[in-house]
């Protein structure tokens, strides 16, 4: 039985099975820092092909204190006939404010945010780490912003 299955920008796929351990996307991510200046989400989207992205080090990349504002970019793909429910971890506990913004196929956004400067009621899940819930459809693929 193959189950369903996760790709992460259409190069690694994981069996639903397998999602007893965390599944890293950094070796598919794209981050870049745009400094001071702060975008919404669709002025990102916008802008996002004159920006220079680089590969992401590792999975345990840590950006060190700074007040400037990097983005990073993945795509995730459900090729399977169920929907998917996941929950994705980001940030160190530390982290201020973290935006997870997910783009569907037909342009919808849904945005969440979390972080240490966050009430922790308010945060999407009752976590002191940054975890935010996510739902995939079946057989689309889905594209994430996260602004730190």
């Amino acid at each position: 039985m193959v189950g369903n299955v996760i790709q992460a920008n259409a190069q690694k796929k994981i069996s639903e099975e397998n999602f007893i351990e965390p599944i890293s996307v950094f070796e598919n991510a794209k981050i870049t820092n745009v400094g001071s200046t702060t975008y919404s989400i669709s002025e990102f989207i916008n802008i996002e092909k004159e920006l220079t992205f680089d590969s992401v080090d590792g999975a345990n990349t840590n950006l060190g204190f700074s007040k400037d504002n990097y983005w990073l970019k993945f795509s995730l793909t459900n090729s399977s006939e169920k929907p998917l429910s996941l929950y994705f971890e980001t940030g160190r506990p530390i982290t201020d404010i973290v935006e997870l913004h997910q783009v569907t196929a037909n342009g919808n956004i849904f945005s969440q945010v979390s972080g240490d400067l966050i009430p922790f009621e308010e945060r999407p899940t009752n976590h002191r780490k940054i975890i935010f819930p996510i739902e995939l459809e079946a057989n689309t693929t889905q594209d994430f912003y996260v602004q730190y």
